[in-house]
């Protein structure tokens, strides 16, 4: 079970999309919960050293004075839900400031970062090196993201590797409450990983069961397949590991 879930909280839009997604799961998982939020901004334009300085500094500021409004409206929706919070305030890398306190956590909350933004992303990144640097689950919400509580229907991404079983363990809430869960491959096994039915056995014994569909074209980008497939599939949540 989750039972410390921390979100990423900023000066930024999708704040408070991060923070309802961590506060329903939160509820649903009786969970204790960590509004961490970074007074550094999330990124910076490009240019030059001067500029940049300037602004961090200026954004900076900006980002303090706006937690105050930021942490009410977040007392605020806890209090209406019946749910407690505990605010952290921090400054410095969004990876290393939040890396440091996932130490004692269940899962990390954050947003996907713009793929269309040529911003020089100085301070956050990559939110999906926090899954590297801090070691935990990592839960990462797409902009536009209308759902509340993931889990309808999970995808996971299977490779039949450590990393693919790792994702799966840490998934495991999420999957026990899952109306229904899909396996699904892109490539062949190698002679060394795990076949799909095996694992599909083991899932089973966790009260987990799973249909599974592989794509055996060989062809074609495989990120692309998966989000092609997590689409058709109208799958709200995809599982996958990281290296």
């Amino acid at each position: 079970m989750y039972k410390t879930i921390l979100v990423h909280m900023a000066n930024d839009e999708g704040h408070m999309t991060r923070f309802n997604m961590a506060l329903g799961m939160a509820k649903a998982y009786q969970a204790h919960l960590i509004a961490l939020y970074n007074a550094s901004p999330v990124s910076m334009p490009q240019a030059g050293r001067g500029a940049s300085i300037g602004y961090l500094a200026e954004a900076t500021q900006i980002a303090r004075e706006k937690a105050v409004s930021i942490k009410a409206e977040v007392e605020e929706a806890c209090a209406q839900a019946g749910i407690p919070v505990e605010w952290r305030m921090g400054e410095g890398d969004h990876i290393k400031v939040l890396s440091h306190h996932a130490l004692a956590v269940d899962l990390v909350i954050v947003s996907h970062a713009k793929a269309d933004e040529r911003e020089d992303r100085v301070t956050f990144h990559i939110p999906e090196n926090m899954v590297l640097y801090s070691g935990c689950p990592v839960l990462v919400i797409p902009h536009k993201c209308k759902v509340l509580m993931p889990g309808s229907h999970i995808m996971i991404s299977w490779k039949g590797c450590r990393e693919s079983l790792q994702a799966v363990r840490d998934a495991m809430p999420l999957l026990k409450i899952a109306e229904k869960v899909t396996m699904f491959t892109v490539v062949k096994t190698s002679r060394d990983s795990v076949e799909e039915q095996k694992f599909a056995d083991f899932l089973s014994r966790h009260d987990v069961l799973v249909d599974v569909v592989t794509d055996e074209s060989g062809t074609g980008n495989v990120g692309e397949s998966i989000l092609a497939n997590a689409k058709n599939l109208n799958a709200d949540l995809i599982v996958m590991g990281a290296y």
